[in-house]
């Protein structure tokens, strides 16, 4: 099954600022990541084409936020980072 959304993703110019895009997106990937995490505990296929770009688009996003909206937005991305590896320990080398 293909995770990645045909639906376009949350830019910065759909949210009030830098923080409110990135954390639109943390959210996005994380329901990915819930979905894909329940399929492969039922023993079914994942495709996860596209997850490198959105991964990427969260660094670069967490790189141009003030001080004070990265702290805000640590926890986010720790939850999210704990949420990737528990996908990467149920995938099955090919």
């Amino acid at each position: 099954m293909n995770m990645m959304p045909s639906q376009p993703l949350p830019t910065d110019h759909d949210a009030r600022g830098p923080i409110d895009a990135l954390l639109a997106l943390v959210s996005h990937v994380d329901g990915i990541l819930r979905v894909a995490e329940g399929l492969l505990q039922a023993r079914r296929a994942v495709r996860l084409d596209g997850l490198d770009r959105h991964i990427g688009r969260i660094c670069a996003g967490a790189l141009d936020l003030s001080a004070e909206q990265q702290r805000e937005a640590r926890a986010r991305l720790v939850l999210l980072a704990i949420a990737l590896d528990r996908v990467r320990d149920h995938l099955v080398p090919a």
